[in-house]
């Protein structure tokens, strides 16, 4: 078989951590939006009552509710990302003898292989490619079966990100 696209890619804490950020859910993303808009609209209307109503029992819970939601939002923006992205890292690390991963791609006509530098090998089928996305740096291919193959944009030893990316995208369901 010819290879159409060769790619190798060594999974720098850098690299995995953009990997997790961008495969966060949306619908959990969504999910921790709406929980944080509710609890700080609660803040506002306790805050409101507690004023009114002059009880600092209603201000402190608004204050409670308040910061709750706060924390909410950066939870999804900044910490929960960063969080899985460096425990993944340091599990991978340990399974690995403390090197990074080399993954070492292969772009054939009817479908992908991937070769770990810690001997692992899966061969996919381009009829299951779920969803391809991006990063700055990454290309990202999510396959049935919850695996997904990440493109260094930089690691391309034959053809280029573009040809990878349209070749997954061509022949996903």
């Amino acid at each position: 078989m010819e290879i159409l696209a060769e790619n190798v890619c060594d999974l720098t804490a850098e690299l995995y951590g953009q990997a997790v950020r961008k495969s966060v859910k949306g619908w959990y993303k969504w999910l921790c939006y709406i929980l944080g808009g509710i609890l700080i609209v609660a803040a506002s209307l306790l805050m409101g009552l507690g004023i009114a109503m002059g009880s600092t029992a209603s201000i402190l819970e608004a204050v409670f509710f308040l910061l709750i939601g706060i924390f909410v939002f950066v939870w999804v923006c900044a910490l929960f990302p960063r969080v899985m992205a460096k425990r993944g890292y340091k599990q991978m690390l340990a399974l690995n003898s403390g090197k990074p991963i080399r993954k070492t791609t292969y772009f054939y006509a009817d479908e992908v292989e991937v070769l770990s530098s810690n001997g692992a090998r899966a061969r996919l089928q381009y009829a299951n490619v779920k969803r391809v996305y991006g990063t700055e740096r990454l290309i990202i291919a999510e396959f049935e079966g919850n695996v997904a193959v990440l493109l260094d944009k930089t690691g391309f030893v034959k053809g280029s990100p573009e040809q990878a990316q349209a070749l997954l995208e061509s022949r996903k369901q």
